[in-house]
């Protein structure tokens, strides 16, 4: 919502693939000062389509474990509305989908 990168305050982003319905794709940010790509720590957006309607989900990679939602703390991989209790955790928002001859394109 900005031209400088600085101020802006949101981001959108668009992707577009080959998926199977009930499959998903993603992308994430980390920590740019580390020196090496690492998955736990980083903020991720799950994208993909079920039954006909798009989705997208904020998740934070706490651990590698599948997400423990009876546990206390919910670590592992968990969208972030179930770690915090809290559904406006979720801080991404799905701003379109389509589908034609199978590429799935999700705003």
């Amino acid at each position: 919502n900005n031209p400088d990168p600085e101020k802006a305050t949101s981001v959108r982003m668009a992707l577009e693939g080959r998926i199977a319905p009930g499959h998903w794709m993603g992308f994430g940010f980390n920590d740019p000062t580390l020196k090496e790509v690492n998955m736990v720590g980083s903020d991720v957006t799950i994208v993909g389509y079920v039954r006909g309607r798009g989705f997208a989900t904020d998740y934070r990679l706490q651990s590698r474990q599948q997400c423990n939602y009876a546990g206390v703390g919910n670590v592992g991989v968990c969208p972030d509305s179930t770690q915090a209790r809290n559904a406006s955790a979720n801080n991404v928002k799905l701003l379109g989908y389509s589908e034609v001859n199978d590429p799935c394109g999700v705003r």
